[in-house]
């Protein structure tokens, strides 16, 4: 019985691992344009999740691209789809610096 406890903990401590690796890659990637960022919003009940790129123009540097992860709590729970709609609460999870031919 010992022995399948260790084997399952080695399990999920490897899986944790690869999933870790995977995250840390899939950051690193859009971070250099590797890959483009998935865009959209993901919504259950009240609760949004908001992925979306940017990009920031200035006449004192060069143009800035990041790719933002928002969550959100909606004030109403209405079904009908809007344009916009107002936030009781929303959090900035992440912020990544990606190349601005790639936020677009």
């Amino acid at each position: 019985m010992y022995r399948y406890r260790r084997c399952l903990a080695a399990l999920i401590a490897t899986g944790g691992l690869w999933m870790v690796l995977g995250i840390g890659v899939g950051a690193w990637s859009v971070h250099h344009g590797l890959v483009r960022a998935p865009t959209g919003v993901a919504r259950l009940g009240n609760l949004e999740v908001l992925a979306f790129t940017d990009v920031d123009f200035s006449t004192a540097r060069s143009p800035r691209g990041y790719y933002t992860v928002w969550v959100g709590l909606r004030k109403d729970s209405d079904v009908r789809r809007q344009p916009w709609h107002p936030l009781a609460w929303a959090h900035q999870l992440m912020q990544l610096e990606v190349p601005p031919s790639k936020a677009r």
